[in-house]
């Protein structure tokens, strides 16, 4: 349960069913409807392995232009109009946007 300041009152607040109820009695005017702090650990968790996926992907697009361009000759990269040592500065503004 958690306790809502609200009109220099303490209002009792508990949630149910993921959505936020106020106990019956209290006047609205009184009250304020509120969820524990938006999240459920659920959607923390399910967030969390969301944002590990994604950085799983910018890492394999980071590897795999890192590959490509270091496998080129210093040749090819001069045609390019790159220098060997700027694989990683491109790479790096590849996956990550920087």
């Amino acid at each position: 349960m958690i306790i809502l300041q609200c009109s220099k009152q303490r209002v009792p607040y508990a949630e149910e069913g993921g959505t936020g109820v106020i106990r019956k009695g209290l006047d609205m005017a009184q009250t304020l409807r509120a969820s524990a702090h938006g999240f459920t650990f659920g959607d923390r968790v399910a967030a969390l392995w969301t944002s590990v996926k994604a950085a799983h992907a910018r890492r394999k697009v980071y590897r795999q232009t890192y590959a490509e361009l270091a496998g080129l000759s210093d040749k090819e990269l001069a045609d390019l109009g790159l220098h060997r040592s700027g694989i990683r500065r491109i790479a790096l503004e590849h996956a990550y946007g920087l």
